[in-house]
């Protein structure tokens, strides 16, 4: 017997590194998740700068619409991507050049341009953010400052999911959650900051009414080929910030857990019903995100895979091709071989933010300006990488705790960490509770979990539960006696290095 054609629902999940798109059936018991394409992504270099290739975005999702599109009755896309990306639009709704890439140098000193007007803690009581050069806010300072055609040419500004939305529908916005944390919004993350916009003249006229996420913008009826959008495509404008949109597939996080987005870069924080700002949050340099449902994170991002990701590139060109490739398994078998007696990163210096040209000689000047000897081997960079994760991780959630007044009871891990248990038992032991593996692909399933709140009109967050169970089945790495005894003293040689 035929079987009626489906609801297909498909996420574009757009990473620093990488492109997701994931497609799922809806079903009267939630979501069946049909095919999951994963591809790298680069950014394209022109004249010597880094710019994100939207293109490359566009044809992904084009490849995963075709796939599903002859087999279904209706077709519908949302669009996530990390959070540091922005185009801008000419008076005739022309983008004027791809959005800059957050990691491209031409921001490298624009924190001292901050600097020379306002200090750290000025900016932080203005945004309710740490400053960090990659950021939005700062990245549209160097285009004044360079006079660029996003500040002499532009009308409007796009976040990148908003604008990717944009080359589909020619309908533009610009939604909470991804504004905030370009940094561009009020504490509350509901009004553009339009104090700071003023203090580093940013034209406002780029900047569109603030929007929730959640709506249906019509269907696609351009970007893609000509059969394709004679399907009726329809487009949601789900929770634009990846992280964000990652956090609502775990029904019951709230500010009683912790949580730790691992990707490209890893976010660790917690859960608040009201963003915070106070002199112990700038201290410990945590920004406010708004998130979806009326809550805000109260977090902190660092460079995560990132740095494995550069230390592996690094160790495979050594290696030249004729050589079996440096694999991640092959990672943790030297972590697992590393000494314990090693140096420590501090993963949140800035000098790991930053397209290096080397990161053993990135990582070599770190340790000699820390006052520690460099690895010797690649099992002591392994270890010290994986052990420097875990401290820096337990370390923040300690001072949350502290900020928050409550005990952190778990930690949440959600996206690609989810693959490694040996770094899951590693945190478990080193933060001394239960953490609790979600799904590989956290931020794409919240943005199917989006789809399915419009289409079947929910009302609240908790209609998701059911949907969000249907996707991932959690995994519990509990804290081994032990292990956190060797734990105890590995952390207390951390903190007596003094990283921030």
């Amino acid at each position: 017997m035929q079987q009626d054609p489906a609801t297909i629902l498909i996420a574009l999940d757009v990473g620093a590194t990488g492109i997701k798109t994931v497609s799922a059936e809806l079903t009267e018991n939630g979501l069946c998740v049909r095919n999951i394409h994963s591809e790298p992504s680069v950014p394209r270099v022109i004249d010597g700068h880094e710019y994100v290739d939207v293109p490359l975005m566009i044809d992904c999702l084009e490849k995963a619409v075709r796939e599903e599109a002859g087999e279904c009755s209706s077709l519908s896309v949302g669009i996530d991507t990390y959070g540091n990306g922005y185009g801008a639009l000419d008076e005739h709704d022309q983008l004027l050049h791809l959005p800059w890439y957050y990691r491209d140098r031409r921001t490298d000193d624009i924190l001292k341009t901050v600097n020379s007007c306002y200090s750290d803690s000025e900016m932080y009581r203005m945004t309710g953010n740490f400053p960090i050069r990659t950021r939005g806010l700062f990245i549209l300072l160097q285009d004044v400052l360079d006079q660029d055609p996003v500040i002499t040419e532009g009308r409007t500004l796009l976040p990148l999911p908003n604008l990717i939305e944009f080359l589909l529908t020619g309908k533009k916005g610009a939604e909470e959650t991804i504004a905030s944390v370009l940094y561009l919004t009020e504490k509350n993350g509901t009004e553009w900051n339009y104090e700071a916009i003023r203090r580093f003249g940013i034209p406002e006229r780029l900047f569109l009414p603030l929007e929730e996420s959640g709506r249906e913008l019509g269907y696609i009826n351009r970007g893609l080929s000509d059969d394709l959008i004679e399907k009726k495509i329809r487009l949601f404008n789900v929770i634009g910030h990846d992280t964000e949109s990652a956090l609502i597939t775990i029904p019951d996080l709230d500010e009683n857990s912790a949580f730790l987005c691992t990707g490209t870069s890893f976010i660790v924080g917690t859960r608040r019903k009201t963003p915070l700002v106070t002199d112990e949050t700038y201290k410990s340099r945590f920004k406010n995100m708004r998130g979806a449902f009326g809550w805000y994170s109260l977090c902190k991002d660092f460079p995560g895979f990132w740095l494995q990701e550069r230390i592996l590139e690094e160790w495979n060109k050594e290696k030249g091709s004729s050589k079996p490739a440096f694999s991640y398994d092959e990672f943790n078998r030297l972590a697992a071989e590393g000494p314990e007696q090693h140096m420590f990163l501090d993963p949140g210096d800035d000098v790991f933010r930053v397209s290096e040209s080397s990161i053993s000689e990135t990582i070599r000047e770190f340790c000699i300006r820390t006052g520690q000897n460099p690895p010797k081997t690649k099992a002591e960079t392994a270890i010290s990488l994986y052990e420097s994760y875990c401290c820096y991780v337990r370390r923040n959630i300690e001072e949350l705790e502290r900020i928050n007044g409550r005990p952190v009871e778990r930690l949440y891990v959600l996206n690609g960490g989810v693959r490694n248990p040996m770094l899951l038992q590693m945190m478990a032991d080193a933060i001394g509770k239960p953490v609790e593996a979600t799904s590989r692909y956290a931020s794409a399933f919240g943005n199917l979990l989006m789809q399915y709140y419009v289409l079947r009109n929910c009302s609240s967050a908790e209609d998701l539960r059911i949907p969000a169970e249907s996707l991932y089945k959690t995994v519990t790495y509990q804290c081994c006696e032990e292990r956190n005894k060797y734990w105890e003293t590995q952390y207390e040689q951390y903190l007596q290095l003094g990283f921030l």
